[in-house]
């Protein structure tokens, strides 16, 4: 071992003396030795299942946490849709008043671009939540184990429809 030992206060109470030397130890009788094996792997297992259960924890949380974005992504998805055979159904009334020359044309064609807009605007929100609605099947996927690409591969062969999948999970 090498270190430093400081002196006895009595002696010298300032100053450090360095100090080298070799320990052996011949164990010749230590009859706690399984007790202490078997304590130090106790406890060793006690810190695995806390490390484990607060892993597993954290794993479930994220699951539900990305399976509440799935669902709430699916939710805006059909209120995308709604929004935009809303908007479609708008232009096409506004169309109708105009090929029946009904209401001011000067206004008409802002009126129109104005719909149109609304109705783009629509449309990459319904996209966009379809991308978020993707992304977290994915993501659920991945957490579950899954090794998603060939599970698509397998789901676009059997049929179009990844609910049954997800439900199945």
């Amino acid at each position: 071992y090498l270190g430093l030992r400081l002196r006895g206060e009595e002696y010298m109470p300032s100053q450090k003396s360095p100090e080298v030397g070799v320990r052996l130890s011949f164990p010749i009788f230590y009859p706690w030795l399984k007790k202490h094996k078997r304590e130090h792997y106790i406890a060793k297992k006690k810190i695995w299942q806390e490390q484990s259960i607060s892993t597993v924890t954290a794993l479930t949380k994220q699951i539900y946490d990305i399976y509440d974005e799935y669902v709430f992504s699916g939710s805006q998805l059909t209120s995308a849709e709604k929004e935009i055979e809303l908007n479609k159904e708008i232009l096409r009334i506004e169309e109708l008043k105009h090929s029946s020359s009904v209401g001011i044309k000067k206004s008409y064609q802002t009126k129109v671009l104005e719909l149109k807009s609304n109705l783009v605007k629509s449309e990459i929100r319904r996209d966009k939540c379809f991308y978020d609605r993707y992304l977290a099947l994915c993501e659920l996927l991945y957490l579950c184990g899954l090794n998603w690409p060939d599970e698509f591969a397998d789901l676009a062969q059997e049929s179009n429809n990844t609910e049954s999948h997800v439900n199945a999970l």
